[in-house]
């Protein structure tokens, strides 16, 4: 038989992955809760760029080492967040094979600033 003295401990077990997760480094538990709002952050830039579904993931892995009936939890977080979109910009190669915004092959025109050289006129109801 065990002793009921045994049997008393200062801090519950972890039941429950909430549980083993506060447990852990405070330090990464805050981290972790940051990672969160800085991807919701993204996902919200992202999506303000026009776009109706922005995708990101948060994983989370726990390396769990046992020696000598003492267990080593490592945590560690991968953030994956939706890069921002890229406008296209089309550009052309000239003879050189030169990238250039302008394609060469198009006729180029020269524009000039015309003056209205006619006079105004009021025209009035008599």
């Amino acid at each position: 038989m065990s002793n009921a003295d045994d049997d008393v401990t200062l801090t519950p077990p972890a039941r429950k992955l909430s549980q083993l997760i506060a447990y852990l480094d405070q330090d990464f538990d805050g981290a972790a809760g940051q990672e969160v709002q800085d991807l919701i952050a993204t996902l919200e830039d992202v999506a303000a760029e026009g776009l109706r579904k922005v995708k990101g993931a948060i994983t989370l892995k726990l390396s769990i080492i046992r020696e000598d009936g003492t267990y080593e939890i490592k945590p560690e977080l991968k953030v994956t967040a939706p890069a921002k979109p890229v406008q296209r910009t089309f550009m052309w190669a000239d003879r050189d094979n030169n990238l250039t915004p302008e394609n060469p092959k198009q006729m180029k025109f020269r524009f000039r600033q015309v003056e209205d050289a006619r006079s105004t006129r009021v025209v009035t109801d008599a």
